[in-house]
């Protein structure tokens, strides 16, 4: 599995290895994979409702899955939104035969940008 990376500044309540802390203050980088593990607030799977154009998803996961079908088949795009977990949402977008939507692959980061934007807005302890 990858893990994603970006530079943070690490919040003070969350408990870090010793391995952890000194990796990050020698590269300002900190490693996150799962919602439920260290630094999991960051992992688009994190149980972290937004609301965005009227619409609640669950996750952040749940809102980039359903956005490659908007616009090409809206009712997957909904179904996707409605799923139980991110890990339903994602496995259910890679899955279907429908194809993502054509500008998919130009608008897919700033599409992530935005629903991480509304969850880090929109969730006081994420602040």
């Amino acid at each position: 599995k990858t893990h994603n990376i970006y530079t943070i500044r690490p919040p003070t309540s969350i408990y870090l290895t010793k391995r952890k802390m000194e990796e990050h203050l020698l590269t300002g980088t900190i490693k996150f994979f799962g919602a439920h593990k260290p630094y999991g607030e960051f992992a688009n799977f994190y149980p972290s409702p937004v609301l965005i154009d009227e619409r609640k998803y669950p996750t952040v996961e749940h809102f980039y899955q359903s956005q490659k079908f908007v616009g090409v088949d809206d009712r997957l795009a909904d179904k996707i939104r409605r799923c139980g977990t991110p890990s339903e949402a994602r496995a259910l977008a890679h899955t279907v035969e429908t194809p993502v939507r054509e500008d998919w692959e130009d608008v897919k980061y700033s599409v992530l940008m935005r629903g991480l934007k509304h969850k880090f807005e929109q969730h006081e302890k994420l602040k």
